[in-house]
């Protein structure tokens, strides 16, 4: 139930407006290029290799955005973020080092520029102990000013799956048949109170996943306690996240484990700021005069 959609980051080759750029030559602007791809590379690799947040987010303009979609143009699905949703998002994600160790790779990558701008366009595949998951992704990037230091900065992001192969499960390719058949799924009534939350994440669709789970878990009978209880407000907490609403998260987790104490809660900054407030609930507790 607490499987997660992942996150990756970004590498690049080079292709100008013009054509290709070989890194072996100096001239022409190519050393800059070289720097442009070094730093983009080293702050995705820092984010996501080690959640290292400062470095990650030191490419990124005031004014830039994250859109996570199912294809490279707009569409129904599509989950855009701001500037600020972008630093909660991440700050949530890489609050702990990742569990384990975690490589990412990048390869088919591009560089057009065009009127004062980048473009990056590549693959990346990030490799961890729980699989394989491969984007693709465009960058738009503006050169800093005065006030920002130098180099280029990202002013727009746009990433979708290509290709995910869990540990232990056959892999999967993201096509038109493999959305169909993930949108079906979404569409069962598999939960109470709507479609399954779970199944429209699998699908991507993170904004009617965290409505759902919304619906879900106050479907709820007042003072529910156990397991499925608990499922079902991390998973709401997860959605939270990965929607970018990421203020109901915490409330979410500390509700799950109001209900088990034991709750699997991933390794987040507000599941373990929830973990925190109701360790301290029970130690200011008034104590019970039966025995333990």
């Amino acid at each position: 139930m607490t499987k997660q959609v992942r996150w990756l980051g970004l590498g690049l080759a080079l292709l100008t407006a013009c054509g290709r750029i070989s890194t072996e030559d100096s001239s022409d602007g190519t050393d800059d290029i070289r720097h442009v791809i070094e730093s983009l590379k080293d702050s995705q690799v820092a984010g996501v290799e080690r959640h290292d947040l400062p470095a990650y987010l030191s490419v990124f303009a005031g004014e830039a955005t994250l859109t996570v979609g199912r294809g490279p143009w707009p569409g129904p699905f599509d989950r855009t973020l701001a500037m600020p949703a972008i630093v909660a998002t991440r700050t949530e994600r890489f609050y702990a080092p990742p569990p384990g160790e975690v490589r990412l790779r990048h390869r088919d990558v591009e560089i057009q520029a065009e009127a004062g701008r980048l473009i990056v366009r590549w693959l990346a595949e990030r490799v961890a102990e729980d699989g394989i998951e491969v984007v693709r992704e465009v960058f738009v990037l503006r050169p800093a000013r005065p006030a920002e230091g130098s180099g280029w900065l990202i002013v727009h992001n746009r990433l979708w799956p290509e290709w995910q192969q869990d540990a232990g499960q056959p892999p999967r390719r993201y096509e038109a048949a493999t959305w169909a058949a993930l949108d079906a799924a979404a569409a069962r009534p598999d939960c109470e109170s709507g479609p399954c939350p779970l199944a429209m994440l699998e699908a991507w669709r993170f904004v009617e996943a965290h409505e759902a789970a919304i619906r879900w878990s106050e479907g709820l009978p007042a003072g529910a306690r156990g397991d499925d209880a608990a499922a079902r407000w991390v998973l709401r907490g997860l959605c939270a996240v990965f929607s970018g609403r990421v203020a109901d998260a915490q409330p979410s987790f500390g509700r799950a484990l109001a209900a088990d104490p034991a709750a699997n809660l991933p390794p987040w900054r507000s599941a373990a700021a929830a973990r925190r407030a109701v360790a301290g609930e029970a130690a200011s507790a008034p104590a019970s005069s039966s025995p333990p």
